[in-house]
Formats: structure tokens, sequence, C-alpha cells
């Protein structure tokens, strides 16, 4: 019997296109501006790199799997104070988990086929979302690679019924728990989804595989959800020295609920939906439309529609297939396949509903919108056996690709803090940058004992990382009872009350932090004089 080409070439094809997605995603890592949550995350490892510990904060900074997975890389890098730390190293971190999505894809090849998971693994290469997010600092990506091998070896657990699926399924889930939050809602999904396809099959075939309780795996179980509990008490507990903190881990949901209802981030319903696929500002059109027509092409191919038809008329028959094994050559399994967009289908609505949004929330739905593009692309291809047809298809499909890697390495390389950019959500301004540094320049210029920057405004970050190598900077969010530094950063209200007693010591100059937020950096008068000679 002769092998399917991509039997024979599909390992080798999923190499090539990881050192092609890896080379989308290292190039300059520290180039972009810090974003103000990745300067919150940053600031907060920090604590646990200088061996301050961490204590978990139900009401902020989400969970622990970022900062310690973290840190074995600073050791690696040498970087072992706040001031050594580099913004390469933090965010090398999820570039990593982001790569680690495209051989995993490997355990899908006997469930979608060889094929599709060289094609989901270039449609993850190239995604616009996936490389933006990749290069974050944020917990996201992490959270999309821990629930994406949760779904992965829950359902090779189902096909195989070996323990060391249900145990990796449950080692994920915990690092989900101990990642985000929001790893709950995606939970919730991900039920929801195998409620809807499992109801959507005929009754004949849901008594089928309906169990007796004596039927039901329990000690298999048991021992993925304990290896859940185990990954995230340990992580929650820093490790057993804060044992608060896992009951905080449940407490946190009662702030995520009122983070839920907005907070400054409220958007209509569809704002998810057009951030995605079709997103017009400046003269430049952002969408990711050709891989959700695919994905929704991977599951409408997927489906028996004369078994449909049948039902439809009234005859009995079953369109999803219960006992197929795992190691079946099928170019693709359609109970999985319907999971994977029931799942797509629901946590876009889940998040449509919650007035928060924001855009990096729609990585782990674009994650499986890539896996079903790849099932909707070797279906195409294989849809007629004529070779002009797969000629004139692969062809299309490679336009597509070329466009959304377009699209991606203008996103994250040239426009990567420009707002017109739909994933450059309320992103810190290069000018930020360069006054951070003129702060910098102008504190070396003092003495060891007038080295002091004091910071005062409703909103100043990401300007915590980038003066962490000072020693003495004050931050408040009104204003101090004296102002004495040689160096003042004041938002615009606090600036007007202040220009009476700092104007003619000291020379002013205003910058954007990000869109919509500006500060007043106020600088000694001698200080401003010997900068500004240096320059000329």
């Amino acid at each position: 019997m002769q092998v399917p080409i991509f039997e024979r070439v599909g390992l080798p094809v999923l190499i090539l296109v990881f050192v092609f997605a890896l080379a989308l995603r290292v190039v300059d890592l520290a180039g972009r501006p810090m974003h103000t949550d990745e300067a919150v995350q940053g600031m907060k490892f920090i604590q646990l790199l200088e061996g301050e510990g961490y204590v978990y904060d139900p009401s902020e900074f989400h969970g622990p799997t970022l900062y310690y997975l973290t840190l074995p890389l600073a050791r690696i890098a040498g970087q072992r104070t706040g001031a050594e730390l580099s913004e390469t190293t933090l965010r090398l971190l999820p570039v990593l988990f982001s790569l680690a999505l495209i051989p995993m894809l490997a355990l899908w090849r006997r469930i979608i086929g060889w094929q599709a998971v060289c094609w989901a693994a270039l449609f993850i290469a190239v995604s616009p979302i996936n490389i933006y997010y990749a290069r974050y600092y944020i917990q996201e990506t992490l959270l999309v690679f821990f629930f994406f091998a949760f779904l992965t070896c829950s359902i090779r657990y189902a096909y195989s019924r070996r323990t060391a699926w249900v145990m990796a399924a449950g080692i994920s889930a915990g690092l989900m728990h101990a990642t985000k939050e929001t790893s709950a809602l995606m939970f919730a999904a991900l039920a929801g989804a195998v409620f809807i396809v499992y109801m959507s099959r005929p009754a004949k075939i849901r008594k089928r595989v309906k169990f007796k309780a004596r039927d039901i795996p329990w000690r298999q179980l048991i021992g993925g959800a304990s290896a859940a509990a185990v990954v995230s008490v340990t992580l929650y507990s820093s490790f057993f020295s804060n044992i608060q903190g896992v009951a905080d881990s449940v407490v946190t949901y009662f702030h995520f609920a009122d983070r839920a209802t907005g907070q400054g981030h409220e958007k209509p319903w569809f704002t998810h939906l057009q951030w995605i696929g079709w997103h017009k500002a400046g003269g430049f059109v952002w969408t990711e439309l050709f891989l959700l027509m695919l994905a929704s092409m991977g599951v409408m191919l997927s489906l028996d529609w004369r078994a449909i038809c049948r039902r439809l008329l009234g005859i009995n028959s079953g369109y999803f297939e219960s006992g197929r094994s795992c190691s079946s050559r099928a170019v693709s399994h359609p109970f999985a396949v319907s999971i994977l967009g029931g799942y797509a289908i629901v946590i876009i609505a889940v998040y449509s509903v919650i007035p928060y949004k924001t855009p990096w929330l729609m990585l782990s739905p674009m994650q499986i919108a890539a896996v079903l593009a790849g099932v909707g692309a070797s279906r195409l291809v294989m849809l007629h056996g004529s070779m002009l047809w797969k000629v004139v298809v692969i062809v299309a499909l490679g336009v597509g690709t070329a466009h959304l890697g377009m699209q991606a390495y203008r996103a994250a390389f040239f426009f990567a803090a420009d707002e017109r950019v739909p994933y450059a959500y309320s992103h810190t301004s290069p000018d930020a940058v360069r006054v951070s540094e003129r702060i910098l320049r102008m504190a070396e210029m003092l003495e060891d004992s007038e080295r002091v920057v004091q910071v005062a405004a409703a909103e100043y970050w990401p300007l915590p990382w980038y003066l962490r190598s000072l020693e003495r900077v004050g931050y408040w969010n009104e204003m101090p009872a004296e102002l004495f530094a040689p160096i003042i950063v004041l938002d615009p209200a606090l600036s007007t009350v202040a220009e009476s007693s700092l104007k003619g010591e000291y020379v002013p100059q205003m910058t954007g932090l990000r869109p919509g937020v500006f500060i007043t950096a106020w600088y000694r008068s001698d200080l401003w004089e010997h900068e500004i000679r240096k320059t000329q």
C-alpha cells in the first residue's frame, strides 16, 4: 500500500515551519516599547528575581506561572537584578511557548492528518495576532499553550484511555488555572462545546456512548484531577510557603467578576470580531478573515452531509463516529473537529457578551481557528482529484498565507507601537522611552546623594520599568507634600498646580505615555542646560 506523501514529509515540513516561525519571533525582541501590562509584570518578576519571593495577589497581576517560568531564563542569561534584566529575556518566554504550539500539532496527525497539521503549523507561524503577542510579556500566550495542551491530551485520552494522557491533561489544567483567571471561561466554553456537539448527535448514537457509573474510569479521572490540584496548589502557595495563596486563588474570582464589567475597557459586543475580522485605520486594513473562512470550511467539510440530510429526512443515521481509533489515517475526525469549532464559537460569544474587551483575549480562539483552517486547507486541496484543481487551490492558499505574513511582519516590526494596529492596544509611545532615557542620562550627572526622581501622576506606568536602575525613585498618585528632587515627573493636572513653584528653577517637557495619557518632566535648569550642550 502506497503511503500518502504527507505521511512521509510531514515531520520535515513541520520542522521547517518551526524554524520559519522562530525567525519571525526572535528578531529585535527589545525593539518595541514595553506596554504598561508588560512593565507591571516585569516589575513583579523583579521581586522574585532579587530574592523577595512571590506572594499571590488576588486583586492584580494574575497567576504565578509567568514569573516562575521566567526565572530559569534570567538565571541562564546571568541576570540577577532588575537593572540587569532585559526586555529580550522577558519576551523570550512567550516566544518559546508560542513556538511550542507547532510541534504539539504532531499529536494531532492521526486525528486530522499530516497535511492538515502542516497547514495549521504554517497558519500559526504567520498569524498576525499570534506573532504580535508571542513577543509580549503577558500571561496570554502561556495560557493558550496550556489550554491547547489540555485539549490535545484530553482528546488523546478520550480515544486511547491511557493514564499518561489524563495525567498530562490534569497537569495542563493546573497550569492553566495557575496562569490566569480567564482559564475558568475557557474550561466553561469547552464544556459547553462538548455538550452542544454531543446533543447534536442522533439519539441512537448518544445512547451508544452513555456510560454506567461502574464503566467510568474513576481512578484515571481522579488521578488527572489530583495532578491539576497539586500543580495549582504548589504554584499558588509559592511552593507551600504561602498557603493563603491557595484560598486567594478562589477569592480572586470576586475581583475578576468586577473587572469583567469593564473598568475602562468597555467595548461594544462586536469589538473582538472587528479586531480580528476587519480593522481599518489610517489607511491600513488588518484582517484575519482568511483564517476564519478556512476554519469554517474545515468544520463544514468534515461533516458527513449525506448522513445529515438523511437525518433531516427522518432516517436514523449517525454522522459522528464513536469508535474510530486514534491510529486511523483519516484526514480528519469529525467529532474532534466539531469540538474545536464549537469551542471557538462559544468562547468568542462569551467574550462578546462580557463588556471587558482587550485584543489579546482572541489568542485562544484564533489558535483553534488556525488548526481548523489547517483542516479546511487540506480538505480543499483533496476536494477534487484534478491536478489543476490542486495547483489552483495551493496557489490561492499561498497568497492568503503570504498576506497574513505581510500583516504580521508589518505589525510586529514596523508599527509595533502604532495605535492603528488593532493589537497595539493602549500601547506605550516611543516618546515615553526617550524621556526615560533622558531622565537616566541626567541622573548620571548628579552626585549619589542628589540622584532622586519624584513621579506623581494618576497614571505613570511603564516608567517604573524604565527607571528600575535608579535606587531612589518615589511614586505618588497625588501631589507629594514637598517637591525637592532635581527631576520631577507630573501629570498635566498636577503640573498646573506646581507650575508657579517650579517655573524658573525647572524646565518642563511634556510627552505622551500612551494614547490619551500625558506627563510633564520637570528638569532642574542646570541639568537641562548640560543636556542641551551635550546634544548640540
